[in-house]
């Protein structure tokens, strides 16, 4: 199993999120998943329905061909009147589950009386445009296209039922997808009354280097040297020398032998462990969290390194006496394979025509865990050329566009609740208020939260008695906001 197509890590509410190479899973898949993991189980008797969703919004409008885009809807509270609440698709395949209780949007519904309704993002899912996948196919998966989609669908929703005639529709979403229900409420405000945001990266980056600087500052400098001390023992068996690492951490492919982007896939895999557990941290009880992932490692270390290199493998779940199947041509084909559904695949080519967010070794030494040239950029960029066709020289041009085209963190618009956690590593690209500042300048009631302590999309979560205070302190400012909103 190689480095991208192994069970994600993130992705999920990812990821996002991570954006790397990694596997991936949306934050609402995250969500859906984490919760099974903890127990929770809720039935998802929503019957699938299905749009006819335009493949081009934007050109050849004369031919009007569309495809069948998947929804759910569970409207068990709703009475008339009450908000339609929208749980935005991103970047991974929707369910039936999304609108069953394993999010706290379905206590949002009970509370106002409003029905949740999940529609699948285009090109994830089976909500697929065409039967086939080539690069010129891909053109269509935008987020600006995917922005269309749920415009048309809110307002031809509420057409077609007469019952949901005076009710508003509120936007939710994390993680990409809660970028997605922001811009929005900015793009079609007379479609979406609001949106609530959550761990949304809006600013859109090629070279991400703040994402290990997070990561490096939440596990601290002893939990970060011990991760450094395996890194920096790869990069001199790569390098030829003496080679003291745990073959169950060395790659089945000689590592003497790894061109510069093969040992970036390498390290990639090497360090997702970390990623993932800072990204994710105690946004589930049952999950490993940094403290304990720490306490383990320096237990370990206090032994020796043959002990820390043990418990690194075990963390991660490499048990592969013959090493860790990472490659450049890996990802490479992975991305040529055009499989529709894939959504590694997709959003890879999103990353690669719009957004970037790829989390590299650069940057400052003193605030990375990652060794110089470990994880570098051109790995991600070669992979959008040789697996897409993107020239690497153009991609942060296409970063660029999309901050021109979305305003990164300059929000124009109202109604917008944004909230960023502590120890998410997406936080260094999302809303979150400077020193002194109370508002955002250019957005009426767009309250801004920090909450402390909390990673990745922790507020969509179902609550549970274990919450941190900090993190019910937010959930009962986004009532209040909604209590304004809806009144």
């Amino acid at each position: 199993m190689n480095s991208y197509s192994s069970s994600f890590f993130a992705l999920l509410c990812i990821v996002v999120c991570v954006v790397s190479m990694r596997p991936h899973m949306s934050a609402h898949n995250r969500v859906v998943h984490d919760s099974e993991l903890g127990g929770i189980v809720h039935a998802a008797d929503a019957p699938v329905q299905y749009f006819n969703q335009q493949i081009d919004h934007f050109t050849n409008r004369d031919i009007r061909t569309t495809f069948k885009q998947r929804f759910w809807v569970n409207e068990t509270y709703f009475q008339p009147g009450g908000p339609l609440l929208l749980l935005v698709g991103g970047e991974g395949p929707a369910s039936a589950k999304e609108v069953a209780g394993y999010f706290w949007i379905s206590e949002l519904a009970q509370k106002y009386h409003g029905a949740v309704v999940s529609v699948e993002h285009r090109f994830y899912g089976e909500s697929q445009p065409f039967d086939t996948i080539t690069p010129a196919k891909l053109q269509l998966l935008t987020s600006n296209q995917a922005l269309e989609d749920f415009a048309v669908f809110a307002q031809e929703f509420k057409a077609s039922n007469a019952k949901y005639s005076e009710s508003p529709w509120i936007a939710f979403g994390g993680s990409y997808s809660g970028s997605l229900c922001a811009w929005l409420r900015m793009k079609y405000p007379h479609v979406f009354l609001g949106a609530v945001s959550e761990s949304a990266p809006v600013v859109a980056v090629d070279n991400f280097v703040e994402y290990f600087q997070t990561v490096t500052e939440t596990v601290g400098p002893v939990c970060a040297g011990h991760v450094k001390d395996i890194l920096e023992r790869a990069i001199v068996c790569h390098l030829g020398q003496a080679c003291y690492l745990d073959k169950l951490l060395l790659p089945k492919m000689p590592i003497t032998r790894m061109s510069s982007n093969d040992f970036s896939a390498y390290m990639d895999t090497l360090i997702s462990i970390v990623a993932t557990t800072v990204q994710y941290d105690k946004d589930w009880a049952n999950h490993l969290t940094v403290a304990d992932m720490c306490a383990q490692l320096h237990t370990a270390a206090a032994t020796g390194t043959a002990a820390l290199d043990k418990q690194y493998a075990e963390l991660s779940g490499f048990t592969d006496a013959a090493g860790i199947d990472a490659s450049f041509m890996n990802d490479v084909n992975e991305m040529r394979s055009h499989t529709p559904g894939d959504a590694g695949q997709s959003w890879t080519w999103q990353t690669c025509n719009e957004f970037g967010y790829y989390q590299t070794s650069d940057g400052p030494r003193d605030k990375t865990l990652l060794p110089e040239n470990s994880i570098e950029l051109s790995y991600f960029t070669d992979i959008c050329d040789k697996g897409f066709g993107i020239d690497a020289r153009n991609v942060a041009g296409r970063v660029d566009d999309t901050n021109a085209h979305y305003g990164k963190t300059d929000i124009w618009s109202s109604n917008i609740f944004f909230n960023n956690n502590s120890e998410d590593p997406w936080h260094n690209l999302g809303l979150v208020l400077k020193a002194g500042q109370t508002t955002l300048p250019h957005c009426t009631d767009c309250p801004v939260t920090w909450t402390v302590a909390t990673a990745h999309c922790a507020s969509m979560y179902a609550p549970r008695a274990t919450d941190l205070p900090a993190l019910k302190a937010t959930r009962a400012k986004i009532v209040q906001t909604l209590d304004r909103w809806l009144k």
